[in-house]
């Protein structure tokens, strides 16, 4: 898989964020099964001919397999709002996604607020989808995403004298899709917690370490100047 992603702030303080995600030479194997059965001649009638299966004695028909592509291309636009203690946030998606010849449209809203009601220590809650979203495909198929939800919690503790700044995080997420109910998700594989640490260094070298939604451990560094930052990540399944 190829991810490449870049984001910049505009004059007007809007945030623009590109992705783009492609998975190249993916072998179409539908029409290319020879399916003779456990001794590997045809019309012969043994077990496993014209299953559908790729047996035992059975193999691929290397000159029926075709190869296609995968690609998404994404913009991110997002704008936030300081209100007393709060930010709001509110942001439009677009997604372009490719697979063979087939391919869709889609676009979505998302929603964020924060409260910065404490020295070191910040709640958040994002919505995603909050509208549900669309995605279109030329063949007539429509998928729908039901909204996700996130409720992040923050600390952080600085060292003045060192210079090391600690920022611990934790992310609750609730996934409403693949439901009639909303409450028919909460408690269930839909439901997913984040770790996360972050050591910076006069904040110019950052140390991460982090659990995903999946269990695995994930790591990262990064580097910043005044203008601009590199970041590394690495996530151990």
């Amino acid at each position: 898989i190829s991810s490449d992603l870049i984001g910049f702030i505009s004059k007007k303080k809007l945030n623009y964020i590109f992705m783009k995600e492609s998975i190249g030479d993916i072998p179409d194997t539908r029409n290319a099964l020879l399916d003779f059965g456990l001794d590997g001649i045809p019309n012969t009638g043994d077990i496993g001919e014209n299953n559908g299966i790729l047996d035992d004695g059975e193999r691929l028909d290397s000159e029926k397999v075709n190869y296609f592509n995968q690609n998404q291309i994404g913009l991110h636009i997002s704008k936030s709002f300081t209100y007393s203690n709060y930010n709001l946030g509110l942001a439009i998606k677009f997604l372009d996604h490719r697979i063979g010849i087939q391919k869709s449209h889609g676009i979505g809203l998302d929603f964020g607020f924060l409260l910065n009601n404490w020295k070191s220590s910040k709640i958040s809650l994002v919505i995603k989808d909050i509208t549900t979203s669309w995605q279109v495909w030329n063949n007539g198929t429509v998928e729908r995403f039901k909204p996700i939800l996130i409720l992040g919690f923050s600390h952080q503790h600085y060292f003045e004298k060192q210079k090391i700044k600690l920022i611990g995080s934790a992310d609750f997420k609730w996934d409403t899709n693949g439901s009639r109910n909303l409450l028919e998700t909460f408690n269930t594989t839909n439901t997913h917690s984040m770790l996360g640490l972050n050591i910076k260094y006069n904040e110019r070298i950052a140390l991460r370490l982090g659990k995903n939604q999946i269990n695995a451990t994930t790591f990262g560094v990064g580097l910043s100047w005044s203008d601009i930052s590199i970041d590394l990540s690495l996530i151990h399944i």
